[in-house]
């Protein structure tokens, strides 16, 4: 890695500045945009709309899917200026600072100062920031959490240095309340420091494997926790756990006074801290997790259908990524303090890209969100090396990265092909065009379903989503929490579903085909349809709760 040398003024100015102008296209972007939500945003928003009413009330935290960072920071934002899409959109701006700041100093380890103006860049035209900005998905404080721990990581030299050894304990709690995710892009450069402690000797490797040890039996625990999550806290299974990482903590602060730091402390602390931070909540919803796991593994995506999706999105990160990628990694075998780095990002991809495809959860770009920043690590930070070519790459950089994101943002007119938000084959040019969100009335169609749901006393709509229909109906839901009324959308994603409707009203997003026999319990209500969005259709069964013989 490249030798430290002194921030300087102007870098920090540079940094705010780059910051101040992703913001400031964000922002214009979403005020001047009146379309609906992108997909699984509105579900999102209630849930950190909930958590807040629940935290002002004095309630504590329930059991959850998805962990909760990015409803804390919001929540701060209610607080403020009270829950709507645009604050909840705009909080999510917060993880700009961690995201840009971790790309900078990644930069500058791998390339100095000029390196960490060329990540800084590369990662401020990185067009699926702006969009998933433009949604609201956890993947966006997991790719700032991915950024902060990869420097810290570089800083530390593999946990020689305490000082970013600990902070990386603190963040890697973070990146776990993010979501359960972010192990996968940084587990491989957490074992770097436990392979030094491996070499330094016995002593080293006997705190080494104890840390390991509680990190199994940390695991165990955890198992053991879902029976007793299902009822309350698990506090026996936690409390465990809790001690063993105590006692290892004492174990090494003892040893870093007698003998000084080691990259074995620095495991044994950092890994405590991280459990410290965010451990609690996995313990809290072990019971949730189990039942998510089983939900989401195996929906029927082939193996290679989610690796091609997912490479097509890293391949469009930045400007012509693969060959960018590709120049990256081969100087890295040339240049030896980078194969280490270098070694551990393609891991990082390496190990997400295989987890998603065997696990055969539908690819979306918010899977590979975080993965981008490993992508522009290894693409640009070893440019820095070079003061030529880096001041040709950085105009580059300006001119085609910014431009993208501003064509997206200003809706500027295409320079290519459309961009959807599922690619299913990789380029080497980035589309410039934005991805067009559209769909029905959606306030119009929300207020409709709650007279309707007045009406039943039902709090619950089931949603089938057809093949030909278009936008995910969970844009409902934030309409309905605005006014005042939680809505649960039940989906199902058949045409001819095998478990019967069991709610009274009944959402079908597409054409339903006229030989669905399950149709005949409803009549219709409402119907929204246009060419660009297709048809929406609001039903009611016809004697509620109560199914036509077949």
């Amino acid at each position: 890695m490249q030798e430290r040398s002194p921030v300087r003024p102007w870098e920090i100015g540079f940094v705010l500045l780059v910051l101040a102008v992703t913001a400031g296209l964000a922002t214009v972007w979403i005020l001047n945009d009146k379309g609906p939500l992108l997909e699984h945003s509105g579900r999102s928003i209630q849930d950190s709309i909930l958590l807040w009413k629940r935290l002002g009330a004095g309630l504590s935290f329930v059991p959850d899917d998805y962990p909760p960072l990015a409803s804390l920071v919001s929540s701060a934002f209610y607080v403020v200026w009270g829950p709507s899409r645009l604050v909840a959109l705009a909080s999510q701006f917060v993880f700009l600072v961690p995201y840009l700041t971790g790309c900078w100093w990644i930069g500058r380890e791998l390339g100095g100062r000029a390196g960490g103006a060329l990540m800084l860049l590369a990662a401020a035209g990185n067009p699926w920031m702006s969009l998933h900005l433009h949604g609201y998905y956890l993947e966006v404080g997991t790719t700032s959490m991915v950024a902060l721990a990869l420097a810290l990581l570089l800083a530390s030299r593999g946990g020689r240095a305490p000082a970013p050894t600990l902070a990386l304990g603190v963040v890697a709690g973070l990146g776990m309340l993010s979501k359960w995710s972010w192990l996968l892009f940084m587990g491989p450069g957490l074992l770097w420091p436990l392979a030094l402690a491996w070499k330094a000797g016995p002593k080293s490797r006997r705190m080494g494997g104890a840390a390991l040890a509680c990190l199994a039996f940390t695991s165990l625990m955890l198992l053991a926790a879902r029976q007793e999550a299902s009822h309350g806290f698990p506090w026996m299974p936690y409390g465990l756990s809790l001690l063993a990482w105590l006692l290892l903590g004492a174990l090494a602060a003892r040893s870093w006074r007698r003998t000084g730091w080691t990259p074995s402390a620095g495991i044994a602390l950092s890994w405590g801290m991280a459990f410290l931070v965010g451990a609690w909540w996995y313990f809290l919803s072990a019971w949730e997790l189990q039942a998510k796991a089983a939900g989401d593994a195996g929906q029927g995506v082939a193996a290679w259908v989610s690796l091609t999706h997912l490479v097509a999105t890293l391949s469009t990160c930045t400007w012509a990524a693969p060959a960018w990628f590709a120049l990256g990694s081969l100087a890295a075998l040339r240049i030896r303090e980078l194969r280490v780095p270098t070694l551990l990002v393609w891991s990082g991809i390496a190990l997400f890209l295989g987890f998603y495809a065997v696990w055969q959860v539908p690819p979306g770009p918010r899977y590979a969100l975080p993965a981008t920043v490993l992508v522009l690590a290894v693409s640009f930070g070893w440019l820095g090396r070079f003061r030529k070519a880096s001041l040709l790459v950085g105009a580059l950089l300006i001119a085609v990265g910014w431009l993208q994101v501003a064509s997206w943002t200003l809706g500027s007119r295409s320079i290519s092909g459309p961009a959807g938000p599922d690619l299913n084959r990789s380029r080497w040019l980035v589309r410039l065009s934005p991805p067009r969100s559209s769909g029905p009335p959606v306030e119009a169609t929300a207020r409709r379903v709650l007279v309707e749901l007045e009406d039943s006393g039902e709090g619950a709509i089931t949603a089938i989503l057809l093949p030909g229909g278009r936008l995910d109906p969970d844009v409902l839901i934030l309409e309905s929490i605005l006014r005042g009324r939680e809505l649960d959308i039940r989906h199902i994603l058949d045409s001819d579903p095998a478990p019967p409707v069991r709610t009274s009203l009944l959402l079908v997003v597409g054409e339903a085909p006229s030989s669905s026999p399950w149709m005949d319990d409803f009549r219709l209500l409402e119907r929204w349809e246009t060419a660009d969005w297709g048809a929406w259709s609001l039903h009611r069964r016809r004697t509620p709760g109560v199914r036509r013989p077949s």
